[in-house]
């Protein structure tokens, strides 16, 4: 979708991305642009806050403030295809802990984790494969199914979202809360 005009823009015009964007590019970007590029960089910054992402709006919010306002980088925050393919595949062949599952193929949103639709409770399931497989239906239909309404939004929910971030606050003189001294003479102690 566009919106306004803007010579500074590369095609002459700014684009207008709304939630869900399938990508950091600009519409009419090629393959060539982008896919064998590898000296773009990235956002370290946003890298870790799409990584801890713990829910489909605040990848977002991270989206409308790293892409569309271009926060701290122009391009893709998470990085080109090529980079940020190898650093994935070094995070998780090394023994580092890491635990974010992206969803690269894009479906749904740029930098989406692993996800599924928020589904009804039904006992029994509701809905059937094709193979007549039961399963439970999403509470809001998806694109072009039965009962799909164009103008609800989906809901989603990530699968398997990463460890939350804890921020621990120590006290001033980095002493780890708990070992500081129990006596105020010198050298104290109990």
């Amino acid at each position: 979708m566009l919106r306004g005009d803007d010579a500074g823009g590369r095609f002459g015009y700014r684009f207008y991305y709304p939630p869900m964007r399938a990508g950091p590019y600009p519409a009419g970007t090629t393959p060539d642009e982008v896919f064998f590029r590898t000296t773009a960089g990235f956002n370290a910054e946003g890298r870790s806050q799409y990584e801890n992402s713990q829910a489909p709006w605040q990848t977002d919010q991270l989206n409308e403030a790293f892409i569309i306002g271009k926060k701290g980088h122009a391009g893709s925050p998470l990085g080109d295809p090529v980079p940020f393919s190898a650093y994935l595949i070094g995070r998780l062949v090394n023994d580092t802990g890491y635990q974010t599952q992206f969803n690269l193929d894009a479906d749904r949103a740029y930098g989406y984790l692993t996800w599924d639709w928020i589904r009804r409770d039904d006992n029994p399931p509701q809905g059937r494969t094709d193979m007549n497989f039961p399963y439970q239906l999403p509470v809001i239909a998806p694109w072009k199914a039965d009962g799909w309404i164009a103008s609800k939004p989906m809901r989603l929910d990530y699968v398997d979202p990463p460890p939350g971030v804890v921020i621990e606050e120590r006290p001033p003189g980095g002493e780890t809360p708990g070992t500081a001294q129990e006596s105020d003479s010198p050298g104290g102690g109990s």
